[in-house]
């Protein structure tokens, strides 16, 4: 993306036939996909080391149950930022293409671009619905102080 960003803002003649609008859109979709990939690395960063560290070394048996309610609740949040970022990426690429100053070879782009984020839509939904579970369905496992046993809690 930064690539795109300096390359048209050191390329001077398209600079001066691409309308404002649309320069100041590409600027701001474009720091907006950055904004967004770069949260979802963080977070998801910060699930992978803080989850399991609270799961294995917190204080008390209520540590994994935590640890896996706070996953559960976070990750789909950090999934969304994700592909929030990644449609915002095609939107910039998008943009850029439009910005050529060869009519035919930006409305190929964007049509290929479209095409691309039209299988990225559906390979999402494929995923999301094979590895959904439903809230009713979701267990936490818990361990009775008493016996030692294992007991499914719904969460």
């Amino acid at each position: 993306m930064a690539n795109f960003t300096a390359d048209h803002d050191l390329t001077a003649a398209r600079a001066h036939r691409t309308p404002e609008a649309l320069r100041v859109l590409f600027v701001l979709s474009s720091t907006l996909a950055m904004v967004l990939n770069v949260s979802a690395m963080f977070f998801a960063n910060c699930l992978a080391l803080f989850g399991p560290g609270l799961a294995l070394r917190g204080d008390g048996s209520g540590a994994m149950d935590r640890a896996v309610d706070g996953l559960a609740l976070e990750y789909r949040g950090v999934f969304l930022v994700f592909f929030a970022g990644i449609v915002s990426f095609f939107g910039v690429a998008i943009l850029y293409s439009l910005m050529q100053a060869d009519v035919f070879l930006s409305i190929s782009v964007v049509v290929v671009l479209l095409y691309l984020l039209r299988h990225t839509m559906l390979a999402f939904k494929r995923l999301y619905k094979k590895f959904r579970l439903p809230p009713a369905l979701a267990q936490s496992g818990a361990f009775n102080r008493e016996d030692g046993s294992l007991s499914l809690i719904h969460i």
